[in-house]
């Protein structure tokens, strides 16, 4: 093991030789990095190598190239001035001096050649972890190390060729180049579209079903494909301000760029008009995965990246509309397509304006918030205008939702469709509000409105249910100012039908909508009917909890009674509500929706109350608010927890512990008041700690410290 550890360090002996030459490191200097090295090594020589030796290892030699690199900058500085100061008085030789010191040697790249050499034996010992592979690819792009890196995805595919992640990522590195940041300068080096392709075919060929390599082999071609139009309208310019130069540009183009634009005059038609390229993977993509909408839609979010993509988006949908003629999504995808194709888009950007032929002698210059140059066309403006006013509006789309709910009745069609117009009339307010076409307005408003009453109707007649589908009806009937009838659709669809019975969600809908009626009407008060849920639908079932909540926190909010008179529900009929909430909490957090942990989790709930009775001078029902949650239940000790629970578990903590700092100079046992304070602060502690926000518990103990140091030592 020894001579094999000596003979690794003797063939550094030349680069370490050089950097001491250098300036860089002392002697002294050397001997510490040869001795570290010495004992790194004999640890990698181990029967049992341990990943964090290569680690560790590797990070000393980063951080020792850190230091070389900084210190090798500040003696190219010393000496670019000290040969400033030379030239001075002897120019002709300045010249000759700064050349030779800027030179490099055989130390400059040692220690990244050094790197290099450890993440290869790395991955020689631990091969099929795919981490080493990640973090060596890593490396190589901070140092610049372009052909390394070529080399380096070609040994991750070898070892891992189902990981579509690495065949975009080597793809990407053939085309695209490395990205740019401050340590590569804008050196890319990329641009082979030919190894790009073959790297994502092959991936292909492994992972026929896998999305993201389709997805990013039709993003290639249209890449590619935007690249070569550009350089042709740029070249067309040429021509026109310069011939001669338009010959010295061609003249000087690479083999790729002559081959090329010999390819122009035969192919031009076929590779920008009708893309075909791109079409043709997009047909083998939908062979491979024929039987999912969404993944077909993911290819016309690429197409809405780039310009002039009509003919391969008019494809996709005709293939939608052809494969998935009993899918609510496809359906709604269709109509979306249908009116953004309606909507006027800029597409005049750069280059690539149809201004630059000739034929649009009106142009506009304006600048984009990034600053490039955007020239539109007035005339194709004008022409987009005219087209839209004198259209008549969502005929096309009216038509094909009507159509929809025709071919599928199911309460999923009625639901989106609805939903779809309810959100394309927000976004005609927004637009309206900028263009102040009040008129177009009204008629494109009217007309989605009695749509929408005529889909109502129509799921009506035809005897369509669902509790989504009753929730969307009494939502468009209050926004049509008619909240009573909002309110008794919902009462005949829960008396009539048992999935709108058994569902919350109706039940609190109902009384959200009945709260917007202005005279009171027996059959829709509130607090009546969440009564009759909790009735209805068993304690056992999650929606209980979630009925509960709603009905305590209504209680909570009520402003229309003095809560100091005795029989006033706050005072009634809150202590129990939240005493049964507290005892579901253990049984809900297992099944419980993530809109039940968000706005009516045991937290939020149980900081609401403690204000409320803090506010109105009830210190002794807050303390036992906070007693009940944080020490005489489950709630603090077991359970995962979201986000927002957590943000409201800390707010809870810091009102508890505000409120008995603020009790400390008005109590005359100074002794409970520490107690409380300590016993608040451990479990904080503790709540943060055992989920892994060792922060916040940090935050936590520098308060309890800063706020019990006025009680002495802390025991």
């Amino acid at each position: 093991m020894s001579e094999q550890v000596q003979a690794v360090l003797d063939q550094m002996v030349p680069a370490l030789r050089d950097l001491m030459d250098k300036g860089i490191f002392s002697q002294s200097e050397i001997h510490a990095i040869v001795k570290r090295r010495r004992a790194s090594e004999y640890l990698l020589r181990r029967r049992i190598v341990r990943k964090s030796d290569f680690a560790r290892y590797i990070e000393a030699e980063e951080n020792l190239e850190k230091l070389r690199s900084l210190r090798n900058k500040q003696l190219l500085i010393k000496k670019t001035n000290a040969s400033k100061e030379h030239e001075e008085h002897e120019p002709q030789q300045g010249d000759k001096k700064s050349a030779r010191s800027s030179s490099s040697s055989i130390g400059d790249a040692s220690i990244v050649q050094h790197i290099h050499f450890l993440f290869i034996r790395a991955k020689r010992k631990f091969n099929y972890d795919l981490t080493w592979h990640i973090k060596h690819a890593e490396f190589a792009k901070e140092s610049l190390s372009f052909i390394m890196l070529g080399k380096i995805y070609a040994e991750a595919l070898q070892v891992h060729p189902r990981n579509g992640s690495l065949w975009i990522e080597a793809a990407s590195h053939e085309y695209f180049g490395n990205i740019e940041s401050k340590n590569t300068l804008g050196i890319s080096g990329a641009g082979a579209i030919k190894n790009a392709r073959v790297l994502l075919q092959r991936g292909l060929r492994v992972n026929k079903e896998s999305k993201e390599l389709w997805l990013q082999s039709f993003s290639l071609e249209l890449h590619y494909m935007q690249k070569l139009r550009g350089r042709r309208e740029l070249l067309q310019l040429d021509s026109k301000k310069n011939k001669q130069q338009k010959t010295m540009i061609a003249n000087e183009q690479d083999e790729e760029v002559k081959e090329e634009n010999k390819q122009d005059s035969l192919s031009i038609e076929t590779l920008y008009k009708e893309a075909k390229l791109p079409r043709i993977i997009y047909k083998n993509a939908i062979k491979a995965i024929s039987d999912d909408v969404s993944f077909r839609l993911q290819f016309l979010d690429c197409c809405k990246l780039f310009p002039q993509t009509e003919v391969v988006e008019d494809e996709i949908m005709s293939t939608i509309k052809q494969d998935f003629e009993n899918l609510e999504d496809a359906w709604i995808a269709r109509a979306q397509y249908l009116l953004d194709s309606n909507t006027p888009k800029n597409e005049e950007i750069g280059f690539l304006n149809a201004s630059l032929d000739g034929n649009d002698a009106d142009v506009e210059d304006v600048d984009n918030s990034n600053g490039n140059s955007v020239v539109i066309s007035n005339n194709r403006k004008r022409k987009v205008d005219e087209v839209e006013r004198n259209k008549p509006f969502g005929n096309n789309i009216l038509h094909l939702l009507s159509e929809a709910t025709s071919s599928i009745s199911t309460p999923k069609m009625y639901v989106e469709s609805i939903s779809f117009l309810r959100e394309y009339m927000l976004h005609l307010t927004e637009r309206n509000l900028d263009d102040n076409k009040s008129d177009d307005f009204n008629d494109q408003m009217t007309a989605i409105i009695k749509f929408i009453i005529l889909l109502l109707n129509k799921s009506k007649d035809n005897n369509i249910v669902s509790p989504d589908l009753a929730i969307q009806t009494a939502d468009v009937l209050v926004e049509i100012a008619r909240p009573l009838d909002a309110a008794k659709s919902l009462e005949r669809m829960i008396n009539d039908h048992a999935s709108c019975k058994n569902n919350p969600d109706c039940w609190i809908k109902w009384a959200e909508v009945s709260e917007k009626i202005e005279m009171s009407v027996p059959k829709h008060i509130p607090r009546k009917i969440l009564r009759n849920a909790l009735i209805i639908i068993p304690i056992h079932e999650s929606g209980h909890y979630k009925l509960l909540s709603h009905l305590f926190m209504d209680i909570l909010n009520d402003t229309s009674l003095d809560s100091s008179v005795q029989d006033h529900p706050k005072n009634n009929e809150l202590p129990s509500l939240f005493q049964r909430l507290i005892l579901l909490n253990h049984q809900q957090k297992e099944n419980k929706s993530e809109e039940t942990m968000d706005d009516m989790c045991l937290a939020s709930l149980s900081l609401a109350y403690f204000k409320h009775n803090f506010a109105k001078g009830d210190v002794h029902a807050a303390q036992k608010i906070y007693n009940q949650v944080i020490f005489n239940s489950n709630y603090t000790k077991y359970g995962a927890k979201t986000q927002y629970e957590l943000e409201a578990m800390t707010s809870f903590f810091d009102a508890c512990i505000s409120m008995e700092l603020s009790l400390k100079n008005n109590s005359t046992n100074q002794i409970r008041c520490r107690n409380s304070l300590l016993k608040l602060y451990d479990e904080a502690i503790n709540f943060f700690l055992h989920r892994g926000h060792d922060k916040l518990a940090e935050t936590f103990t520098k308060r309890k410290h800063k706020d019990l140091s006025s009680y002495g030592q802390i025991m």
